[in-house]
């Protein structure tokens, strides 16, 4: 198995996992991860021909279970991340692309992409976007993660970020993706999560 995902199942199978929280109320955040049963052999068949070589990761995980919560609020459960049920990821996808497609009825509309220190923004509707897997996404908010699986930045990772309208890089591939959720979850959530945890300071679990 390779060692993301092995961190990734790590990181689920904490036992009380908590964030503390810099302001005092509460000054703890009681946390619940879950897994679930493995996606049926049919999607996990689907899912690699349509990634190939790109993410073998992302095929990995859903060998082992068919989405997955993490780092959901005990006292509210939609504040979380999550990976999609193989089910829901088609749906998801189409409900992204009627955010991506915000004013692409303007005459003026045009894709564009932007890179400032590194961090790739894309506006609009990508061209390789047919290719795009939906996979993952945030309680409370409509932001989504998603890999193309065609184009010149297939396999690399890309949330949409609805305030500014646009999609960021978050990571360069699945690999590095699920090592920045499971080593820094706090890092993480405080840069792609804008609903919850804002005064999030470290995350504690027991050991499993």
């Amino acid at each position: 198995m390779k060692s993301s995902v092995q961190a990734l199942l790590n990181l689920a199978a904490h036992q009380n996992p908590r964030f503390i929280n810099d302001d005092e109320d509460p000054p703890a955040i009681e946390l619940k991860h879950s897994l679930f049963q493995a996606a049926p052999f049919s999607d996990i068949h689907a899912l690699s021909l349509a990634l190939g070589a790109l993410a073998p990761e992302l095929v990995e995980l859903y060998s082992v279970s068919n989405g997955m919560l993490l780092f959901s609020n005990i006292k509210d459960s939609g504040e979380a991340f999550y990976f999609l049920p193989t089910n829901e990821q088609e749906t998801e996808k189409n409900g992204l692309y009627d955010w991506l497609s915000i004013g692409c009825d303007d005459p003026d509309y045009e894709y564009g992409e932007s890179e400032e220190g590194g961090e790739l923004e894309l506006f609009g509707i990508p061209p390789w976007w047919e290719s795009c897997i939906v996979f993952a996404g945030w309680g409370y908010a409509p932001e989504r993660l998603f890999v193309p699986t065609e184009g010149k930045y297939a396999g690399e990772i890309f949330q949409f970020e609805h305030d500014g309208g646009y999609s960021v890089r978050i990571a360069k591939n699945m690999d590095e993706l699920f090592l920045k959720i499971a080593n820094d979850p706090v890092k993480f959530i405080r840069r792609y999560y804008s609903v919850a945890y804002y005064d999030i300071s470290a995350y504690k679990a027991d050991a499993p």
